[in-house]
């Protein structure tokens, strides 16, 4: 029988601080703006770019574009949930699982921990995170992932671990 102060059927979203989302999304305005009005400019009046400006101008200002709003949709939130004795972690495409009962060790760490052979799943300007270190087919792995309960989850890893 599981503990009812296990991990089992936790799930928490871990999202960017707002101004994040503040400066993402007035960049991705903007941008849409002054595309806008270049356009209508030119439809009304002369020109104002002509050649390979106004392609060079609509390129990078598309790309501009297309880069906020990617930051918006798959950087600034992680979800974390738990079935059973599985942890999955999903940030954007990325997906991961792992046992909870392979896990050697837990620690809280801060934005500027050294992250060299960890998988990472960190929202844009999140500070508190999780490192864990499992073992999978005789393998070691790392994960580093945002979180706004550090200490919640770390006695809950170990209280999983210890039934």
């Amino acid at each position: 029988m599981k503990n009812s102060g296990s991990i089992e059927n936790y799930i928490e979203d871990i999202r960017s601080p707002i101004w994040v989302y503040l400066i993402l999304g007035f960049t991705l305005g903007t941008n849409s703006a002054i595309i806008t009005g270049v356009f209508f400019v030119s439809v009304i009046n002369d020109s104002l770019l002509s050649g390979f400006q106004s392609y060079f101008f609509y390129v990078a200002f598309l790309f501009g574009a297309l880069t906020s709003f990617y930051s918006l949709v798959w950087l600034t939130h992680v979800k974390i949930r738990s079935e059973g004795d599985f942890l999955f972690l999903e940030k954007g495409r990325k997906k991961v699982k792992f046992n909870i009962n392979s896990v050697d060790r837990v620690i809280k760490i801060d934005h500027t921990t050294i992250r060299k052979g960890s998988k990472t799943f960190m929202a844009l300007f999140c500070r508190t995170a999780l490192k864990v270190s499992y073992r999978t087919d005789d393998c070691s792995y790392n994960i580093i992932f945002s979180t706004n309960k550090p200490e919640y989850l770390i006695q809950s890893f170990w209280r999983q671990k210890s039934q």
